[in-house]
């Protein structure tokens, strides 16, 4: 792959930060520039194989990361939920295993073996909440 100029590796950034707006990422990079300029050069820059090749790798670096930061916090949901139950904190429990739902997506899901699991989660969590299901553990004296 061809290296990017200066500006080219400002505009790809723009490009990406400003919701693909190539004529404001080049009048960003660009700023003395008439905004029919600014649309040329974008195009321009637009059609440079270089160019796409460098938005491609960023957007799915930017992917990669992403996946990689909700995974992590997947796992963190799932390490807390587990020593929460071992410690009988059912409230911290219930928390984090919601938590863990949220970042799995399930809330967003419409089908029906979801939309179950998904209306207990939240029940449980609202009468926790509320104090209508009491999460302190027992004392086994």
């Amino acid at each position: 792959m061809k290296k990017l100029s200066h500006t080219e590796e400002l505009f790809v950034i723009e490009y990406l930060r400003n919701g693909q707006n190539a004529t404001q990422a080049y009048l960003t990079v660009r700023p003395n520039s008439s905004i029919k300029s600014a649309k040329v050069s974008a195009c321009r820059l637009l059609k440079k194989s270089s160019v796409i090749e460098a938005i491609k790798n960023e957007v799915e670096k930017r992917y990669d990361e992403s996946i990689a930061s909700r995974e992590y916090l997947i796992n963190e949901a799932h390490e807390i939920g587990k020593e929460a139950r071992q410690d009988k904190s059912y409230g911290s429990a219930i928390k984090a295993i919601e938590l863990k739902g949220k970042l799995n997506k399930v809330f967003d899901s419409e089908e029906p073996e979801m939309k179950g699991y998904i209306n207990l989660i939240q029940s449980i969590t609202v009468n926790v909440d509320e104090g209508a299901i009491d999460v302190t553990p027992e004392d086994k004296d």
